[in-house]
């Protein structure tokens, strides 16, 4: 017999989720219950979400904009039925400002809720480990369960951490999935999201692929325009009405000259990275802030002989060999090693199924 799902409740720092893992990306029209959904353990049904943050007043440094934006968001947040916003405010200390009452409330929410017996399992969307107390209470003294959902890595949070009884971290991938439909309406009639929010209008589609051998070891390349000698995995871009999969053979044929491979698998939709300011306008004749890449896992069929790195008349890479796919991410350029960090923990263990399956077969 199937037990009854657990009601849960969601507390959620709006300040430590926005810096942690919003601020500056294409991901701020968030819609927080799809994101808590998706990372909820199974056998978990949200009945409430409290959001806390501190309404924005225009202050001189700030865009006009700001205030707006984050109004507007609001908005969006109410269009959910279980969603209650609980305010702090902002307090000028220096010559800045500080927000105040927000951690508070949710620290006493969380420990009122658990006392009136409103859950039994909540969850805090938050890296602040100022919330261990009261997450070490509302486990110890009213028997409840707490998670964390970290908008940071798990290391800046090691203390509350240690509290939680489980903690899943918010990847820009998930985020990407979570947004709320561009066109909203409410009580007060139709509304939109913020114009440039989503940044990703502007990028380039591409594709990239993973070529790994018989060992377990990935194709990199050293690129030719790169002053840091960075290494990359062979990628290119898909032309105006060109299938992925055709400029996937035709890139890998352009940059390390062979076709000689088998698809193991494809990246689940679209992976993204932005460019830094400084070289969006460097790059593309300043059309795109960034690529949207189509991924693929390519097992090499043919010998090392095979590649050939010079077999277009402008190279993309001056030397190339084989890697842990592990050692991507720190041979990457500092932008992509989200998405690489990301690809290869999805990749990874495609490539020991796939090798593990071959070696059984002979």
């Amino acid at each position: 017999m199937t037990s009854a799902p657990k009601k849960t409740r969601i507390y959620i720092d709006g300040f430590n989720l926005y810096q942690g893992c919003l601020r500056d990306t294409p991901y701020r029209w968030l819609n927080c219950e799809t994101l808590c959904q998706k990372l909820l353990p199974d056998n978990r049904e949200i009945t409430g979400i409290k959001y806390f943050a501190a309404p924005l007043e225009k202050r001189p440094q700030d865009a006009p904009s700001k205030v707006e934006y984050q109004q507007v968001y609001w908005r969006a947040l109410n269009t959910l039925n279980n969603l209650e916003i609980i305010e702090g405010f902002f307090q000028k200390e220096g010559k800045g400002y500080r927000e105040k009452q927000s951690d508070v409330n949710l620290a006493a929410h969380l420990i009122n809720d658990a006392h009136l017996n409103r859950f039994d399992t909540a969850v805090i969307v938050s890296g602040d480990n100022d919330f261990a107390g009261a997450v070490e209470l509302v486990k110890n003294d009213a028997g409840k369960e707490v998670g964390v959902f970290l908008p940071q890595p798990p290391q800046t949070a090691r203390k509350l951490c240690a509290k939680a009884s489980f903690e899943r971290q918010i990847h820009p991938e998930l985020l990407a999935r979570c947004q709320f439909d561009e066109n909203l309406e409410d009580h007060k009639g139709p509304f939109h999201m913020p114009k440039g929010w989503n940044q990703w209008e502007r990028l380039r589609r591409g594709i990239g692929a993973v070529l790994f051998n018989n060992n377990g070891l990935a194709l990199m390349g050293r690129r030719a325009d790169s002053p840091d000698n960075a290494w990359q995995f062979p990628q290119g871009g898909i032309d105006k009405g060109e299938d992925p999969r055709a400029a996937l053979r035709r890139e890998m044929f352009e940059e390390v000259g062979t076709n000689n491979f088998s698809i193991v698998a494809e990246s689940d939709g679209w992976l993204r990275y932005r460019l830094p300011e400084e070289m969006r306008n460097k790059l593309w004749d300043g059309k795109y802030v960034g690529q949207k890449q189509r991924w693929y896992l390519l097992r090499f069929l043919g010998e090392d002989s095979e590649i050939n790195i010079n077999a277009c008349p402008a190279p993309e890479f001056t030397d190339w060999g084989w890697f842990p796919p592990e050692e991507a991410e720190r041979r990457i350029v500092p932008f992509k090693q989200e998405l690489y960090k990301n690809l290869t923990r999805s990749f990874a263990p495609l490539i020991h199924d796939e090798l593990k399956t071959t070696s059984r077969r002979s």
